[in-house]
């Protein structure tokens, strides 16, 4: 059988997608299934997650006609966690041909943000973090390490701060605004009192505090003075973050795109926007050109040397996976 195929995945903390094209960049199928982050993910449930989406991208045609699979997913920057996910990612193939390459997810959003051009891509989504790459192709990261240290200006550290602030305000140690009671809608509780039980009995993972996100930017927007003061932190260390590559890559007139589900927000990317470029006065800020499963695509052709022209790209511009 001939090997016509190449393979992206995007995987994550919450989902992982897949995108099957052939070598001109027309789309053969695509999967969507759950969370693939080894770090957060059990093995049983990663697997289940990776083949689903393997299964629905190669739907219309055999597995085996894949020739090359790249797989982007959040947790997998050390050879370690690439070796066993690469494993994984063998089993689900069940072909010992195919070239399989594990990467971070961020290499993924940056090359098909910026098709292997320098720049840098500050990403907000559950998590946050910035990756980059100069004219002399060195790469860089920062940030990204991690919620319980990291994460800032992220969904999930928006929410933590949301949470914060709503038992500051229970106790009157800071004014009591709409934030409260809209962090209260979300638990599901009726008083405070039952705050605590809610969050240390039941728990609230990273991806569930993100939820809050929307609800923080929206009350920003009516001028609740606790999610202004959220949102504007988090625009503050989502720069920093940006600034620090761009410093450390030695960009002069660095292209930033601005990717995750935060950015998706018109109101959350302009206040990112206007921040960067009033502390970097020569950079431009500009949205994806490709989703990062077709990154993935372009990252598996590039593993067997094979190079995508402009038609290609604009083939898989049409990508929406839901």
């Amino acid at each position: 059988m001939q090997r016509a195929h190449y393979l992206g995945i995007d995987g994550g903390g919450s989902h992982t997608r897949a995108l099957l094209c052939n070598a001109s960049g027309q789309i053969i199928g695509k999967g969507l299934s759950g969370a693939t982050n080894p770090r957060t993910t059990p093995a049983a449930e990663l697997k289940a997650h990776l083949l689903t989406a393997i299964q629905q991208a190669c739907a219309e045609v055999e597995i085996a006609s894949i020739r090359a699979a790249y797989l982007g997913i959040a947790g997998c920057g050390e050879p370690v966690s690439q070796a066993a996910t690469a494993a994984v990612a063998r089993a689900c193939l069940g072909d010992p041909e195919v070239q399989i390459t594990v990467g971070h997810d961020l290499e993924t959003v940056l090359e098909g943000s910026l098709l292997g051009q320098p720049g840098i891509v500050l990403i907000a989504g559950t998590g946050s973090a910035c990756y980059g790459r100069n004219s002399q192709d060195q790469l860089l990261k920062c940030g990204g390490w991690g919620d319980l240290v990291d994460d800032v200006g992220s969904g999930g550290w928006m929410g933590l701060r949301a949470l914060q602030a709503a038992v500051r305000q229970a106790d009157g140690r800071a004014p009591t605004s709409l934030l409260k009671a809209r962090v209260m809608q979300f638990l599901g509780i009726d008083t405070m009192e039952a705050f605590s039980t809610r969050i240390h009995q039941q728990g609230l993972s990273r991806s569930q505090r993100a939820q809050l996100a929307p609800a923080i930017i929206d009350l920003a927007k009516s001028g609740d003075v606790a999610s202004v003061q959220i949102l504007t932190e988090a625009v503050a260390e989502l720069c920093a973050l940006a600034i620090c590559t761009v410093q450390q890559l030695q960009l002069s007139a660095p292209r930033i795109v601005l990717a995750g589900g935060l950015m998706a927000d018109p109101y959350f990317y302009g206040l990112v926007e206007k921040s960067l470029t009033k502390c970097l006065v020569n950079a431009s800020a500009t949205r994806p050109r490709l989703d990062a499963a077709a990154g993935a695509v372009l990252l598996a052709f590039k593993s067997v040397g094979l190079a995508a022209g402009e038609s290609t790209v604009r083939q898989l511009e049409t990508l929406q996976i839901s």
